[in-house]
């Protein structure tokens, strides 16, 4: 019942939102992500606030319907893509 009052509070815009800027960051364009970290940073936001986002609407998608399935799949390439690309970094 509190995910369902926190839904109808604006979470679920939110949640689209960061899952959208979550796409946008593994993209190879690195402009993107520097104008998105900046526009976060205005706000006092990092990536890794939106990832916790993406990670809280992965995990209270269903398992029942076939697009669930297909989405949390699609939120674990996301997730995954940008750990790959944040080890490449630091090498």
């Amino acid at each position: 019942m509190f995910y369902l009052r926190r839904l109808d509070s604006g979470l679920l815009t939110y949640q689209l939102i960061s899952h959208i800027i979550g796409h946008l960051c593994i993209f190879k364009e690195i402009p993107i992500k520097e104008r998105i970290v900046m526009l976060l940073n205005r706000n006092k936001l990092k990536l890794k606030d939106v990832k916790a986002v993406i990670i809280d609407y992965r995990d209270n998608l269903g398992d029942t319907k076939d697009s669930d399935i297909i989405e949390k799949e699609e939120i674990n390439k996301i997730l995954e893509c940008r750990k790959k690309k944040k080890k490449k970094t630091f090498k």
